[in-house]
Formats: structure tokens, sequence, C-alpha cells
């Protein structure tokens, strides 16, 4: 038995709204058999393990019957219980998990919640060396994943690690007051945060940060950090609490007397919540009033805490009037545990943690912005950068994460990919920001989640043949599926590429409002599929001109918006690029759906070109030379065959010539191979310009061979060894290309990882050392 993947989502994904690991594994039918057989003592072994006795954990209550699916799914699920198991024995409070088995395929996904990822991780690894155990007879592979650690030793240190991350109640009780409340929340201790410690630290592994951008309150415990600032110095015990208490007026014992408290009164959202008899531990949750409560929902408010415990020490009922009760104060604590004054009350502590979470997020002050995300094999990065602009065109302070980077209003503030989890949160972190648009690359949603329970509008422009072979998506069709978890996450809309079939074919899967996109289609033919779309965008040839028309069917009668020429759109290049025509039209869907007004919508896309410094590595022209020069990133079939289509569109006196290369799978290599050919008249061929020291684990090649590939297939595709020159190094073909060039010729540079600074820097030195050459 093998474990092909393990993934650790620490964030909401395509397999649930919770924390999960998912595992992969496969095996033989000879192992399955060999289950089967020892399924009997293997159950009696793995119920005889003492860490299970606590949590009532029994295996023999998943026991399958003889048929051969039933043993797996048996198997499976036993899996996923013992990796619950080994976390609730801790102290982790999870209890969910799924399983899919496919006998055909002989594989299985089993899927079980954590809390924390590290411990997650652990408890499965804990759990398959268990089976081992059990199952002696089954040989497990674990590959590099296997602790170099015993059994017994890696158990201890499991124990160990997961107890010192164990979330506290109250924590947990605030995020699900959160989640009732519709206030986002993420975890600043957990994947991919690391924790902060500290001195000043209230209580660990409970640091959360309540909505998103300005709306954002992180708390500690139970203390808004930033909110409460002012009652920051009371976090200590002693003499200023009991000052603090006289100065708000409420009678307290003096400071030194050593005077034990007898009751304690936890107000939350400034209203008391319960009051506890400490000497019983009595909980009174009604009717509390009397003078001392009304004094201390004042000190509440004054200091501006959503929660505060008050230890008094009374003579009385504590409901009394003061004269009577002899209450008088002992302590305040403006970060209360909540779970360790509820105990198990835990209703109690739920009613807390919602008002403690209505306090920081009033009804009508609003959580969350507006959050456009795009993905798809192609054109998400463009289409990306065109919702932006419009956002930034209404006067929103807008976000932006995308591969490129992190950026505010246009402006680059950090380079590098930031399309996946914890670029996105980086995004939720600025106050700045009013409007975010969110770039989500596959593997982010393969293998880490989504920094949002949902989004408003949700794009998807294809789904083409790359990245096949990765994170266990093995075809076009599996990459769809991965994919439409994302609209899937859509409140106001999804926007689909009709075009595109495995687009196209995600509407029947979503029930939010779709919007279908087509440069091909007339809208009384997307009107016509099932189901029917709410929204259209298409090509409508008026006054001469192909313009973008905008439908919507979400009221009693539909409306139909002409919203520009597409040849106004100078990214369309007078509509010669059709792939961004697709993207002008997903990106005014979009903005129509949340509400941008047509001519907010026509100032920004007139505005829109393709250059280095608004889309790099997208269309971007290099001019001062006697030819043209296009830089580009395509790479795979589809996006290779688009710029072909292009640069034959575009008009050339000379010759054109392309320098490419291509990587991932034989099918994308061959694939783009066959995109370019015939479409060029000479042929640079180069290795993929990777990273320094990038080895690909999915598709290891030596040196070489992409090379020889693709000069193969072009042979074989009719091309004529005299048009194409093979030249490794990828800088060093840029190079030849632009020397072989004359005037009148475009050149395309297909481009790998080389980063754009590095593309800038040596066109600018080509361009004067070329001039300088030839004047």
């Amino acid at each position: 038995m093998k474990l092909e993947y393990l993934f650790y989502y620490c964030a909401p994904n395509r397999r649930s709204d919770r924390t999960v690991i998912e595992m992969i594994l496969s095996w033989t039918r000879e192992e399955a058999s060999l289950i089967s057989g020892n399924w009997q003592g293997a159950s009696e072994h793995i119920n005889r393990q003492p860490d299970f006795r606590s949590s009532g954990f029994t295996a023999l209550a998943v026991s399958p019957s003889s048929e051969p699916v039933d043993v797996l799914q048996g198997f499976c699920r036993l899996l996923a219980q013992t990796a619950l198991a080994y976390q609730q024995a801790c102290g982790h409070r999870v209890d969910w998990h799924r399983i899919e088995v496919e006998p055909g395929r002989g594989s299985a996904m089993i899927v079980f919640e954590h809390e924390e990822t590290s411990v997650g991780e652990q408890a499965g690894l804990a759990a398959l060396l268990l089976m081992e155990e059990a199952f002696h007879e089954v040989e497990f592979d674990l590959g590099e994943r296997r602790p170099e650690r015993e059994f017994s030793a890696f158990i201890e240190q499991f124990k160990k690690h997961a107890t010192s991350l164990v979330q506290p109640k109250d924590t947990g009780a605030i995020i699900s007051a959160a989640g009732k409340l519709g206030v986002p929340v993420i975890k600043l201790e957990r994947d991919p945060y690391e924790a902060v410690k500290g001195d000043f630290r209230i209580r660990m592994n409970s640091m959360l940060m309540l909505g998103h951008c300005a709306h954002r309150q992180v708390i500690d415990g139970t203390f808004a950090i930033e909110r409460s600032g002012k009652a920051a110095p009371l976090l200590g015990t002693g003499h200023q609490t009991l000052q603090a208490a006289q100065s708000l007026g409420i009678p307290a014992v003096a400071p030194g007397d050593n005077v034990q408290p007898s009751h304690s009164l936890l107000l939350a959202g400034h209203e008391p919540c319960f009051l506890k008899d400490l000497r019983t531990g009595d909980l009174e949750t009604s009717g509390i009033s009397g003078d001392i409560v009304s004094m201390c929902a004042q000190a509440s408010h004054a200091l501006d805490v959503g929660m505060l415990e008050v230890q008094l020490q009374c003579v009385s009922n504590p409901g009394q009037p003061v004269s009577l009760s002899g209450a008088r104060v002992v302590r305040i604590n403006p970060a209360p545990r909540l779970d360790e004054l509820c105990g198990d009350a835990e209703q109690v502590m739920a009613d807390a943690a919602e008002r403690f979470v209505k306090w920081l997020v009033p009804a009508g002050a609003g959580s969350r912005i507006p959050i456009a995300a795009v993905t798809g094999t192609n054109g998400k990065t463009t289409t990306s950068r065109m919702i932006a602009r419009i956002m930034q065109a209404c006067g929103w302070q807008t976000g932006m994460q995308c591969t490129d980077g992190r950026y505010f209003n246009g402006e680059l503030l950090e380079s590098g990919d930031s399309s996946t989890l914890m670029g996105h949160y980086r995004l939720f972190e600025d106050r700045r920001v009013e409007a975010a648009v969110l770039e989500t690359h596959h593997r982010g949603m393969a293998e880490y989640g989504f920094a949002f329970d949902w989004c408003d509008v949700a794009v998807c422009t294809n789904v083409t043949h790359d990245h096949i072979g990765y994170s266990n998506i093995h075809s076009v069709a599996e990459m769809g599926v991965l994919k439409r978890s994302l609209p899937e996450r859509a409140r106001k809309c999804a926007v689909l590429n009709a075009d595109n079939p495995q687009c196209l074919a995600m509407a029947a899967h979503l029930s939010v409002p779709v919007c279908l996109v087509s440069t091909r289609l007339s809208a009384v033919e997307l009107q016509s599929t099932d189901p029917a779309p709410i929204y259209l965008c298409v090509l409508e040839h008026i006054d001469g001109q192909d313009q973008a028309v905008f439908y919507s069917a979400s009221g009693q009668e539909p409306r139909r918006s002409v919203i520009m020429p597409v040849a106004h759109i100078p990214a369309t290049f007078d509509g010669m690029a059709k792939f961004n025509i697709s993207n002008a039209l997903q990106a005014i869907s979009a903005s129509k759906v949340l509400g941008v007004a047509d001519d907010r919508i026509r100032e920004a896309m007139s505005g829109f070109s393709m250059g280095v410094s608004n889309t790099p590595g997208r269309i971007n022209f290099y001019e001062g030379l006697p030819f043209r020069v296009l830089v580009d990133f395509a790479h795979n079939p589809d996006g290779a065959l688009q710029l072909a289509d292009f640069a034959n569109k575009l008009e050339v006196t000379g010759k054109r010539i392309v320098a490419f290369s291509s990587f991932r799978s034989d099918e994308t290599i061959y694939g783009a191979t066959d995109s370019i050919s015939g479409r060029y008249d000479h042929y640079f061929v180069k290795e993929y310009g990777l990273p320094p020291g990038y080895k690909s684990v999915v598709f290891p090649r030596p040196k070489g061979m992409v090379i020889n590939m693709i000069c193969k297939r072009l042979a074989e595709n009719g091309i004529a060894d005299q048009d194409v020159t093979v030249i490794s190094d990828e800088m060093e073909a840029v190079e030849a290309a632009l020397n072989y060039a004359q005037e009148g010729d475009l050149v395309v540079l297909m481009l790998g990882y080389t980063g754009m600074e590095v593309i800038e820097e040596f066109m600018s030195n080509y361009v004067q050392q070329y001039r300088a050459r030839h004047t």
C-alpha cells in the first residue's frame, strides 16, 4: 500500500469548509485481500491502544462486510477515524471525515479534519503506522514521509506536540459565533501564519483576525488588541485593577488585603452575561441586576472591552444594593477565559461568544469587502488586472493579488507570485483596501485552500491542457472539477467562458447565478443552454463595429446594455487579439454584477493597454529597432495558438520569427509545438527558462530532451531543418533571434521563468548597442 499524496488544507477548501488533511492511497488486489483476511485481529489490536480509551473510539464500529469494496471502504474509514482519535486524545476538537474509494483504480481519497496542520499531518502518519502494525502482512510505502523514530517514540513526541497546540474552547466558540453571524475569521496562529510568542501574549493558540481590511479586528483570547488598548494595563493582576475600579467609582477591596472573591460577574458586549458563584460553581444567567452590576457595565463601556470579568467579594446576594450586599471588586479582568469560567456550560459560553462578536462587529457595520476571484489556465492575470482597473475607476481603494505580485491601486507593493492563500491573506490585512481582486492559482486550490469562505463574483476564463500531472490532477476534466471549486464559492455570480467546454460544463453544477460569456455565440444561443444563465455578455455587430453587450434577466424584464466597441479597448489591438476580447468581456461581466456603472467600465477599459508596466510578460512590444519584438510568457497549447494567431494578424512586411520552448507534460510540449508549427517562418528552439536549481519532480527530464522533442515534432509537422535553429540557453537564443531579424520582421519571444527585470535590462541594452552599431 502506497501513500501517493498528502495535502494539508489550512483554510476552506475544495473538500470542505473545515480544515482537513487529504490522503491518496493506492493498493494491489493482493493487499486488499490481506486486509480483508486480517480485519478482526487488526481491529482488536487498534482497540487496545491506550490513547483511544478516553475518546471512546472503537475500530470494530466500522467493521465491513466481506465484499471487496466494503473492505476497502472499511479500511479507509478506520484510517480516518484513527487519525481523528489520535487528535481527540490530545484535546483537539475534530470529528469530520470523508472517504471516496475507486476500486477500479485501486485507490482512495481519505479526508479528515484537523485544527492545526502539523498535528493533523502527524495524526495521519500515526494512523498509517498503527494500521501497518495492525495489518502486519501488508507492506506500507510512506516514502520520505516515514518518521525516523520508532512508532512508540513517534507517538510520545506527537502527544507532546499536539497537546501544546490545543485551541482554547472559547476561541472555538468565537469562531463558531463569527461563522453564524457571517463574519470572516482568519486564524493567525495556524498555517500559513506562524505563532507570535512573547510575554505580551494573553493566550497561545487563540489569536484571530475577524473581518477583512478596514473591518478587521485582531483578538488575543477574548481581548481586542487594538480597540481595547486603554484596558491593556489591566491585563496584569494586583493594584492596577483595583485602582482602575476605584477610578471608575466601583467599590473595591484595599490593595494588600488578602480577600478571596465569592462571585465572578461576566459582561459581554457591555451587558451582564452570567454571574458565577465561585464557592458552588453555580451559574446564574438571567435576572442579573443591582447597583454593582450597573457599575460594572459602565466600567465595561469606559474601558471599551468586549468581555469583562469582575471578581467580587460579597457578603450576600450581589443583586442587592451595595449597602446590603457589601460587594467589592477584587479584580477586573478584561481578557477572561470563558472556557474556564463556563466549564461544561457550552451554551452559556456560546451565548457570551456571540455577544462578543456582535460587539466587535455591530449590526450594519460590515465585516467584508467586495471580492472578485479569478481562475483559469490562460488569461486570469490580464482579466484580474482589467477588473482591478474598473474598480479603481469607481473610486474604490483596490487591492489585487496575482502571479506578478501584490498591488494597491495599480502600484506594485511586492513582486512574486501572490495568487495563493498567503498572498490573499496579506491583502485582507491591509486596512486601506476597499475592494479586492484575487487571481486564484490552481495549485492554491488543489493544495492549500481559499482565503475566504465566499466571494462575491468568481470568474473562470478557461480550462485547457496545462499543469496536468501535478497535485493529483491527471486530466483536463479533473482540472475542470478543481477549478469549479472557485465559482462554487461565489455568492452573487459565477462568470464562465461559454467558448470553453470545461467552463460551460460547470454551469450545471452551480447553485449561484451564472453569467455566460462568448465571443462566438449569440445571446439567443446562450440563453438556450441548460441551465439558462441569468446574465450574458456577447459581441454584437452594431453601427459597423463589434460591441460588448451585457444582458441581465435578474429583474422582471431582461435588460440589455451596450457597453462599448471592443476595438476601443487598447488591449484588443483593434479587435485582433481575440483572447483579450474574451478577457475583457469577462471583466466587464464581473464588474456589472458588482454594480459598476457602464460609464465607469468604459472609462477604465478604454485606457487599458498591454505593456510591460501594466501587463508584464503578456503581449509586450519593444520598439526602437527596425523590426518589431513581441515578448509573451505563453507556453501551453492554447496560449501558443492564441499568440500565433495574433502574430499572424499583425502587419509584417518581413518574416515572422519565434524563439520557443515549453515544459511540463509531453502532451503540453507536443501540443504547444503543434500550435506554432507552420505559423512562423523561422524557429529558434531553446530550453524553457527555469529558476536556477529547479528540478521537476513530476516530469524529470535530462537537459536537451525537451529540445529534441520539439525539433522532432516540428519535423513531423513539415518544418524544414533549415528553418530551425537550436540554441539551448534561453537568453542566448533570444539574442540569436534578434540578431537574425531584418528590417520589417516580427520576432516573437516566448519566454519561461526569466524575470521581466532581466528582459527589460537585456532589451534596453540590446537596443542601445544596436543603434550604436548602426549609427
